[in-house]
């Protein structure tokens, strides 16, 4: 047993699926998840939403992809994270983009 996270780094579903393929290569493949005919059906499920254009069908895959592993269960989701920022009304421009990550360089703070 063991901890791990994860962060997405862009906003798709990919970003944190992709991870949990059996047959990837790369020095991030953790799950060693082989030998059950779900592993090799959320790769396939995987590749063909890396190839499927129209937006809906793609989602579809990913959402189907999801399933097939949480039915073999290589992975026990705990916990999401979320981040709370506390900003005064007195400061402006803070930005926090989709992915959480909180830019200043536009922070400004109002004196009257």
């Amino acid at each position: 047993m063991g901890r791990d996270g994860w962060t997405g780094d862009y906003d798709d579903p990919q970003t944190n699926l992709l991870p949990w393929m059996a047959y990837r290569e790369g020095p991030d493949k953790d799950a060693r998840w082989y030998d059950t005919p779900n592993a090799k059906e959320f790769d396939r499920l995987m590749k063909a939403a890396e190839k499927e254009t129209d937006s809906e069908k793609r989602f579809n895959l990913f959402k189907q992809a999801e399933s097939t592993l949480l039915d073999d269960m290589p992975i026990i989701p705990q916990f999401q994270s979320i981040d709370t920022i506390l900003i005064k009304p007195d400061v402006t421009g803070v930005v926090k983009a989709s992915l959480g990550h909180i830019y200043f360089q536009y922070a400004d703070v109002k004196t009257d």
